[in-house]
């Protein structure tokens, strides 16, 4: 139906989890990426690049990538569609805008096939970054 609400595959209660993170915090940790909260967020650890991988639950046709964010400035998105998580492809880069005391939202357009997608933060506004959810529809 038009209208209808698209299945967010990177949402944890779908089936979605973040596998690999190169920054851990207990009090920020990877799995806040998918909780579906825009209040809860991983943090980056200072130097960059950084990048966490979401994994699917099965392969899935992906349409639109959306991510909450706070002082992202370079963000490659890639995708992989075999199981053993071990050759990605680029599917997009973009500069975001920085804004100050308030959440980025970038959201892209595309149309690719992945069972996991790995975020790339090539550099930010800040020496942190936080990333508060991601949305795979």
């Amino acid at each position: 139906p038009i209208g209808a609400a698209m299945t967010d595959y990177a949402l944890e209660s779908n089936g979605g989890s973040v596998v690999l993170t190169t920054a851990s915090d207990d009090n920020y940790p990877g799995e806040n990426i998918v909780d579906g909260k825009e209040s809860t967020f991983w943090m980056t650890t200072g130097l960059y690049p950084h990048e966490f991988i979401i994994s699917l639950e099965e392969r899935q046709q992906i349409s639109k990538v959306k991510l909450w964010s706070s002082h992202v400035r370079k963000l490659t998105v890639e995708k992989c569609e075999s199981s053993s998580c071990d050759r990605f492809e680029k599917v997009f880069e973009v500069e975001l805008q920085d804004k100050p005391n308030r959440l980025q939202t970038e959201s892209q357009q595309c149309n690719f096939k992945a069972k996991f997608v790995k975020f790339i933060i090539g550099s930010g506004w800040d020496d942190f970054c936080s990333i508060n959810k991601v949305s795979l529809t």
